[in-house]
């Protein structure tokens, strides 16, 4: 998992809503949601689980902070997110970037694009295609 230099990261995550925190219409409201995840970090293959709070900031926009876990540590991040609600499913693109990590991750740093799916309060598939350095 040692890294000095950039690396390609490719991951699927699968990611449900499990609760709400703050209240409902205020700028404090959060969505928190929980996942698997499975994809590769050059040529490692990688399998986690990740938390995430969304905060909604106006029609059609949200900001995502989470954080991955897996075998070699955990690593941070925050998405800026654009969606649309179509015929009962959520479609949404962004942009995002490691903000720090732990263990072999740790100063993760790099950027991804994020592309994300599926039924309106349902289980979402997420894509995410980048880069990372870490260590």
């Amino acid at each position: 998992f040692r890294s000095s230099g950039s690396r390609q990261i490719s991951e699927t995550r699968k990611v449900i809503v499990i609760g709400t925190q703050g209240k409902p219409r205020t700028a404090g409201f959060r969505l928190i949601g929980v996942g698997t995840l499975a994809g590769r970090i050059g040529a490692a293959q990688i399998h986690g689980a990740l938390r995430t709070r969304v905060k909604a900031l106006g029609p059609g926009r949200a900001s995502v902070e989470g954080t991955e876990f897996d075998a070699g540590g955990s690593r941070s991040f925050v998405i800026n997110l654009h969606y649309m609600i179509t015929n009962g499913r959520t479609i949404e693109t962004g942009t995002g970037r490691w903000t720090g990590g732990t263990g072999a991750y740790t100063r993760a740093r790099g950027s991804f694009k994020d592309s994300n799916v599926g039924p309106v309060g349902g289980l979402q598939t997420s894509r995410i295609k980048g880069s990372i350095s870490y260590g």
